[in-house]
């Protein structure tokens, strides 16, 4: 059963026959009741879900920092759907099935601070850590 908030004009919340209602980060919204859909797998749906993984995987051991980094970007999405949008669109290179992230593009962070000068990372085998150093 659908609850009305505001009026009939309102959002409402819950399942009305095949529709649902419901809000997030204040906007209402309704949408249909899911429908078992057979996975075809089309090239464009394997192409895509391939950009997806390979971004989800860079993406996911760094969430923290992302809640951080894009606070100022999430305007009506998380702050890891921004990171997330931005990284498919801007740091994904390569065809199916071949595709790489170009780190030269990678962002975990924006905003209005000043960039740093002088930045060099570093790879320790032994560890498998990164040091990151930079001048202001």
């Amino acid at each position: 059963m659908g609850t009305i908030k505001q009026g009939i004009l309102g959002g409402f919340s819950g399942k009305v026959g095949t529709v649902i209602g419901s809000s997030w980060k204040g906007i209402s919204y309704m949408r249909g009741q899911a429908q078992h859909v057979k996975n075809p797998r089309s090239a464009g749906q394997v192409n895509q879900r391939t950009k997806f993984a390979l971004v989800m995987g860079f993406l996911q051991p760094v969430v923290p920092y992302i809640r951080i980094g894009f606070k100022s970007q999430a305007a009506k999405q998380t702050e890891f759907n921004a990171a997330f949008s931005y990284t498919i669109k801007n740091a994904v290179t390569g065809s199916y099935p071949s595709y790489a992230l170009d780190f030269t593009k990678i962002v975990v962070s924006k905003g209005g601070l000043t960039q740093v000068t002088g930045a060099t990372a570093s790879w320790n085998n032994n560890s498998n850590e990164v040091k990151i150093d930079w001048t202001r």
